[in-house]
This record gives C-alpha cells, structure tokens and sequence, in this order.
C-alpha cells in the first residue's frame, strides 16, 4: 500500500487541471516510489521510479535528470548543425533575436563547415595517425626544456607547468599571468597507487601507441607513408614503445605525487602566491621564465615583475625533481611524445578512437562504448563556438528577451530571499552582518544568455567576437589546431585589458549555473531553466523546489568557506571578526562530519565514504539553497494560492521538496562515483538530497517525520 496517504492524512486542496499540470503528474507518478518512507531515504523514496527504468547508456558514464536534459539539448543543436540555414530561419524566424539574416547566415556556415569537418568520417579515415606527426616532430626537436614546453603549447598541450591569464584575486579588475600546475591523465591521484588500474592503463598506452608511433602504424595508407617520409619522424619499435611508455607512466605518477589535495587545491588562498620573476629565475631555474613570458605579451618590455602561482611546493618539487633525476632527458623527450599523441588521438580515424576510449572512457569511466560520431561532433562544436551555437539553441528552445527578463525576476525573488534571511542569524556579530548585507547586495544577477561579451542577440557581435576565424569543411585536424590557436590568442590579448565581467564562463545552452567570486556575480544559463527545473507555466513549488534551490545555491557560494573569503568588490580579503569566524568553522565542522558518513560502493561492492572537507562548499551551498529557496516559495505562496496536482495526493509544500529530489536523480557506472568521491566537490546525489533535508526542520514538518528517523536526526548542521 503506498505510504503517504495514510502517513499525512491530506485535506482537501484546489487542484491545478491545465495540461501542464497533468503531464507533471503523470512524470511524479513514475519517478517517485510512493510505496517507500521518505522519512527512511527521501532521494530514495523521490527517484525509487525512475532510477530502475532508467536505462543506462553504454557510451555514458552516467544518466541523470541532467545529462538527460543535456543530451536533449544536444539533440537539438545536432538537428540545427544538419539542417540548412534556411531550416533555422523557418523555426525561428519569430523569435524576437531574429535579426540580421545575412550576417547570421556568415556565421552559421562557420559552425556548420566546422560540423561537416568533424562528420567526415571517410576523411578521417583516410588520413589516420599522418596529421599529427608534422607537429610531433617540431615538438621533439627542441633544444631545452624550455623550447619544448613553448613548442607543446603552440600545439594546444600544456605539460608539466601551465600558464593562463586569469583575474587577480586581490584586484578583480586586472588581469594577471598565472603559472599552475601541470596534470596527470588518470581521473584521480590515488589511481597510480592502483597497481591493478595502473598495469591495464600501460596495456591500451600501448595499444594506442602502437597504432599512432609505433609498429601498428597502417604503412600502405599513402597518406601516412608520405607524412612519414616528408616529416622524417621514426616509428618506434615494439621495445621503444614500451620504453616510452613506461617513461611516461614514471612522469605522470610524479605529478600524481606532487599534485595538491583535491580539497586544498579548490582553496583561494592556499592558491593565490605572488612572487617576483626575478625569484622565480633564482629559485626555480629549471626553466628560462623570462622567455616564457615574452610569448605571452606584446613585446619583452611588458614582462610583469610579478606573477601569480597556484602551488609554490609544486615548483618547488617540480625543480628538485628535474635537478636531481636520472636520465631526465631521456625520461622527458618519451613524455612529451607519448602525451601529445595521447592528446591528439581524438581527432584521427575511428580505430584510433576506439583505442583512446578504451582508456579515457572505460578505463577512466567506465564506459565500454564510443559516443556515436555525430554526438561528439555536435559537443564539440557547441563547446568551441558555445555562444554561437547558444544563440541558435535559444530561439529555437528557449526564446529571447521576454523569457530572459522572466527568469531574471524569478532570481530576484531569490535574491530577495537571502536578503531577508541573513538578519536572522544570530551568530553573526553587528560588523560581519552589515558587511555580508554589503556583499549580498553587491552580488549581480545575469540569466538566460549573455548580453555583452559577445551579445548573443546580435550576430554582428558575434561576427566581431569571432573575427579571425575560419573553418574549413575539409580539414577537421587543422580547424581544432585553429581554434585552440585563435582562443589562446584571445586569452593572452585580455592580459593588457581590464577583466570583463560581462564574459560568461558557460554557454547558454549549458545544463548549469555558477558563481564567480571575483566578479560577485551568479548565472543561471537558459540550458538548465527548463523542465523539470523550471517551466514559467508550472506551479511555483515545483521552479522553487528545482530551479529555485540552484539559483539560492549559487549566491550561497558568496558565503561559503571559499566564497567568504572575497569581499563584496570580488577581493579577496577578510571582512570577518574572529569571534564570528570561530562560530562559522564551528558550524562547518558539523557539515565535515555529517557528509563523511555518507558512503557509495565499488565495483567490488565495498564502501567509500564521502570527503566532507572536498565537498564542504558546495554541501553549504546546498543547504543555504534550500532554505533560502523555500523561504522564497512561501513568500510567494502568502499572496498566490498554490493548486495541487492532479491524481496525486501531495501538499505544494511536499512538492516542493519532491522536485527538489527528483532533480537529482542518478544511475551512474561505479568507477564514476568513485572518481566523483575522490576528485568532485559535488556530493554525490544521494547524498546530496538526504543531507539536504535532514537539515531543514521544515522537511520534517512538512512530511511528519519522527525525531530520529534517518531523515530527520535530532542534530542538524545549519550556516546560512
């Protein structure tokens, strides 16, 4: 018998009778297990439907409300990309972005030949491993250290050290250099301490390998005997490649070694460390860092006196290692080689492909099957042209202006929530209150698409934003190398600008949202404001319960323990007493403890509990979402009566909290969830709905449950 009924004994309630509200009905009836407590495991009880009918693809490593949202969007720019021009303009020409036609038309064949490069399987084919020797050779002739990092970044490969231009944290409206550490390939440190994983990862290096620079090399394609002949570069032998591999295998596990905790890498001030070239030419002279830096400015005069580093103890191990170990040369020359033809695998014929997903999708994830050629054409080029693919996904999904000015209104209330919040706490002193009431309403607010940089409504814009760009539908391998060469070159020319906090970090048909300190700035993309997260025409409680709570989540952030850090300027700099800071870490410990109980199983069917220290922020994050989010449904619920939906016996209240489950419903592979534990700040999602609402005692009230059921402990961690 199902249990709610009989556990709440619901009054009557006006019901909500538009179709709308009966397609939603009949989805809650088969997500939610209704024959289960939600006292006992609501995200259980909110997906007990759908997560046994879900089916689990063989080229995903997951299936979520999320990816299932995503890949409906990718459905839809894979129809555009196939389609004509004149197909977009009859679907939509009545969006209220139509305009300019002819210059939209110019940008269109730019992604649309960019699309067709990557589709042409019979030329990728043709062409196997050649289009990546010519680069190997340049990249393998180097003359020092030096040379060969500057080499590997012209062919889009950071190795060992990469550099970036990012914002100051400590003047968010400059632009500075920034030197990070360089990164393994395996999903996660402890997977080179896995000697199992680490022998099959050598088995398909060498399988790849072997059919790029080694022996498998197919020597009758007269494309690749000619490349050979021209370029001179030598394949290696079945011993070499082993050599090689092994090489490179010793290189990765040292940054495995090296490389921070995933917790103290994600910490703003562990990250942010000044220091002067000249002490980094003193300390660190493995490198010519002044002739690294003239690459990245105008000319040599604009060299800064100081740059920005991520992990002063990374250079420093970094340095003793290449100072101090044997046969170095030897060592790096295996590892620059085997990574680049790692790096380039993805753009050559299907064989090499199914090689590179062997280890990057079913070692790595597992997934045992290849994506499906037109769907990794599709991801790629809606993540190289993410604006304007954006703009062709929006007047065909989403719609424009009207719907953006909607969806900002909706983040306002929102917004207006945590303003009313914040007085309400009463372990924040009179001086850290007033500067967190300064911080909140400084926090600015961008929803749907971006309106600026570039303005996704204009295709001028977005021909000016694109300029210097072109594609060719016959050269896929050249029009990545171009792309990667025009992005880079657009991320060195912002080191002279002022930093622009109209430039979005997503897409706008990005399943997401986020949060920039530096910029005090949150974004809902248009992507993820669409059903079941949010739909203009459905009941408050079920866009509070999802949407609502991501919205609530990303302003959180400017309060979390990262987030605190940054003033309301986007500086970072402290604005908290220390008597308030004691009883926030205080409260934070609670959430550390809480979450660390959490567990998920391997594939061996053993247990892993959750980091609480990884997943700290983001845990706040969700749990100042949903009381934020439900105090602004019931604001709105006091002046708007809330109608039921039909056929299902459940307040809006309860509701509310069903969505906010459901919307994190996940059937995921168990290497993923692992990798997930070790290297995500995200928990995962049953975690992250049952400690939600463990936390709130409105859930509790909500669903009558006794004190001391799962869902309802008697101790509850609350911060925001």
């Amino acid at each position: 018998m199902p249990i709610l009924p009989t556990l709440l004994g619901l009054s009557s309630q006006k019901v909500c009778n538009t179709p709308v509200c009966h397609q939603i009905a009949e989805t809650l009836k088969h997500d939610v297990d209704f024959n289960l407590d939600p006292c006992q495991d609501f995200y259980a009880f909110t997906c007990g439907g759908w997560i046994p009918s879900a089916v689990l693809p063989p080229d995903q490593s997951q299936v979520s409300i999320i990816s299932n949202l995503d890949n409906k969007h990718v459905e839809t720019i894979h129809r555009i990309l196939e389609g004509s021009f004149e197909d977009l303009a009859r679907r939509s020409s009545h969006s209220s972005l139509w305009n300019d036609p002819e210059i939209d038309r110019a940008n269109f064949a730019l992604v649309k030949n960019y699309y067709n490069s990557c589709m042409d399987q019979a030329a990728l084919d043709r062409l196997g491993s050649a289009p990546v020797y010519p680069s190997l050779v340049d990249i393998l002739n180097y003359t020092d250290l030096t040379d060969a990092l500057l080499k590997l970044v012209d062919n889009a490969n950071h190795a060992l050290v990469r550099f970036t231009i990012g914002t100051d944290d400590k003047e968010p409206s400059k632009n500075r250099i920034w030197i990070d550490i360089g990164h393994f390939m395996a999903p996660s440190k402890s997977n080179y301490k896995d000697q199992p994983f680490v022998e099959k990862y050598k088995e398909r290096l060498f399988n790849l390998m072997h059919a790029i620079i080694g022996p498998g090399v197919d020597l009758a394609n007269p494309d690749v005997a000619s490349t050979l002949a021209r370029t001179k570069f030598q394949l290696l032998t079945t011993e070499q490649l082993h050599t090689a591999i092994d090489r490179f295998i010793l290189v990765e596990m040292f940054l495995a070694d090296t490389t921070l905790e995933a917790e103290d890498a994600l910490n703003p001030a562990l990250s942010y460390n000044p220091i002067t070239v000249n002490s980094l030419e003193e300390k660190y002279p493995v490198l010519d860092w002044r002739r690294i830096l003239a690459t990245m400015v105008p000319d040599p005069s604009f060299i800064p006196e100081e740059v920005l580093v991520t992990a002063i103890s990374y250079l420093e191990n970094l340095t003793t290692w290449l100072q101090t170990t044997h046969d170095i040369d030897a060592l790096l020359h295996d590892y620059f080689l085997v990574r680049h033809a790692y790096i380039k695998a993805p753009l050559m014929s299907e064989k090499i492909n199914l090689l590179y997903s062997a280890i990057n999708d079913d070692l790595f994830s597992g997934v045992n099957k290849l994506s499906p050629l037109w769907k990794r054409c599709t991801e790629q080029v809606s993540a190289d042209f993410g604006p304007l693919t954006g703009r062709y996904y929006i007047m065909e999904n989403f719609g424009g202006e009207d719907e953006r000015l909607a969806l900002l209104n909706f983040l306002d209330g929102i917004h207006d929530s945590w303003r009313s919040n914040l007085p309400k706490l009463d372990w924040l002193d009179k001086q850290t209150l007033e500067y967190a009431m300064l911080k909140l309403s400084k926090i600015t607010r961008q929803a749907g698409y971006s309106i600026k940089s570039p303005d996704v409504r204009s295709p001028s814009s977005l021909r000016d934003y694109y300029d210097g760009l072109a594609m060719n539908a016959a050269a896929y391998y050249e029009n990545v190398e171009s792309v990667y060469r025009w992005s880079y070159s657009e991320l060195l020319d912002k080191l002279l600008k002022p930093v622009d906090k109209d430039e979005w970090e997503m897409s706008p048909q990005t399943v997401n949202a986020y949060y920039t300190p530096t910029a005090n700035q949150m974004v809902v993309t248009a992507g993820i404001s669409a059903p079941p997260y949010y739909l203009p025409e459905a009941p408050d409680y079920l866009n509070y319960g999802a949407l609502g709570v991501v919205a609530a989540h990303e302003i959180t952030h400017a309060f979390d323990n990262d987030g605190r850090l940054y003033n309301g300027d986007g500086e970072l700099k402290n604005w908290w007493t220390n008597e308030t800071l004691q009883k926030f870490n205080d409260k934070t410990q609670c959430f550390i403890d809480q979450y660390s109980k959490f567990v998920e199983k391997n594939d061996k069917g053993e247990e892993q509990h959750l980091n609480g220290k990884l997943t700290l922020s983001e845990n706040l994050a969700d749990n100042g979402g949903i009381a934020v989010s439900y105090a602004a449904y019931q604001a709105v619920a006091k002046v708007k009566p809330q109608e039921t939906l039909p056929g299902i016996n459940l307040t809006p209240d309860q509701l509310f909290f069903i969505n906010l489950g459901r919307a994190w419903c996940t059937k995921a592979t168990p290497a993923s969830i692992m990798n997930q534990i070790q290297t995500d700040p995200h928990s995962t999602s049953r975690a992250r709905v049952n400690g939600m609402v463990q936390n709130l005692e409105a859930f509790a009230q909500v669903f009558k449950c006794p004190v001391n059921s799962p869902m309802n402990p008697q101790t509850k961690c609350k911060v925001w």
